[in-house]
């Protein structure tokens, strides 16, 4: 599997980070909280799952040549 855009959505002391795969999986790695247990949660998502600012990230972090493909995984137009 390729990674085709990876993105990081601030969130203060806490990691939140969508990483999409060539196949078109796209993972979700964040901390609910700096607590023991709740730090690397990891989650599978779909593209339908996304909020259009998670897809318009995804999109802007990737390499220009993933671009079209980005697209039409994430369903942008």
């Amino acid at each position: 599997m390729k990674i085709l855009a990876q993105s990081f959505k601030p969130k203060p002391g806490l990691d939140d980070k969508y990483t999409l795969y060539d196949n078109g999986m796209i993972v979700h790695t964040y901390d609910r909280h700096i607590y023991k247990g709740g730090q690397d949660r990891t989650e599978e998502l779909t593209a339908e799952q996304l909020s259009d600012e998670i897809k318009h990230l995804l999109l802007d972090d990737c390499a220009e040549d993933n671009k079209a493909q980005v697209k039409i995984i994430l369903k942008v137009v």
